[in-house]
């Protein structure tokens, strides 16, 4: 696009960005749609965080906005609020997944970073450091179960 860019509209679903873009591309308009990057955690999860944008040059600014208006009366891709969705299908997923993240990730950090210790301990003759590499471990251990403690058995009492 030689001219400069506008934003049109910002879409929570990238597919919406996509058909709008097709109906201007048919209508002659210049569109670009920009996608924002996925979190790691909705990759994992299956969960969708797929917003897109799409840019317009000014020049054709005001017809794109009348191509927007038409197909989001239309109806295909009628905008809904946050109150108007269905509950998502992996709520429960997510639910007990990062419940038990909170409890096994630090125990099971904690438990390599001992098995590396013991390993190192048997491998490497004594140092300095082995005293203060014990403590943190068992600061690192200490921590982790009052997490584990506080956090997950507690809460469900």
């Amino acid at each position: 696009m030689s001219m400069a860019e506008k934003k049109l509209h910002r879409f929570e679903q990238g597919w919406m960005a996509l058909a709008v873009k097709e109906q201007l591309e048919r209508k002659g308009i210049e569109a670009r749609v920009v996608s924002q990057p996925r979190e790691y955690t909705t990759l994992v999860l299956g969960g969708v965080q797929d917003r897109a944008d799409l840019y317009i040059s000014e020049r054709d600014f005001i017809s794109a906005k009348h191509v927007l208006d038409e197909f989001l009366a239309d109806g295909e891709g009628a905008e809904t609020s946050a109150d108007d969705l269905p509950a998502r299908k992996n709520y429960r997923k997510r639910v007990v997944i990062f419940s038990l993240l909170g409890f096994l990730l630090p125990l099971v950090f904690n438990f390599v970073a001992t098995l590396n210790f013991v390993e190192m301990k048997r491998r490497d003759p004594p140092s300095k450091w082995d005293l203060w590499v014990l403590l943190v471990l068992m600061l690192g251990w200490t921590v982790a179960l009052i997490i584990v403690v506080d956090g997950f058995f507690l809460r469900l009492l």
